[in-house]
């Protein structure tokens, strides 16, 4: 690996730490969960980039996740996601987190 590329490296991982302990602080001196959860998608946005990021919630009665908080340009209140299906629906399934930042459509199934 050249040293240019390891630099770069370097500061990503450099950048995910000061986001980690941005969001910390964030926690720690929030009013409520919406409150840390809504500035949180500030900072993550800022940190890296994106178009849009969204939390989905599972209600014990329902069988699809829901958003319960984005930040983004739609307005995505009534879109629901399947469980198993996708990348949220497999997220869930999984129990894991998927680092997902290059979205291709169709790579998602919404409803």
């Amino acid at each position: 690996m050249g040293s240019e590329k390891k630099n770069l490296l370097k500061k990503e991982i450099l950048d995910y730490y000061v986001t980690i302990g941005h969001l910390y602080n964030l926690v720690l001196k929030a009013s409520d969960i919406d409150d840390a959860l809504h500035k949180g998608l500030k900072v993550m946005d800022e940190t890296f980039s994106v178009d849009a990021l969204i939390l989905w919630y599972k209600k014990k009665e329902e069988s699809c996740l829901r958003p319960y908080f984005w930040y983004g340009p739609l307005d995505i209140t009534s879109q629901t996601a399947k469980i198993g299906e996708g990348y949220v629906g497999e997220c869930f399934s999984l129990g894991k987190a998927i680092k997902k930042l290059e979205y291709k459509k169709g790579d998602d199934s919404f409803s």
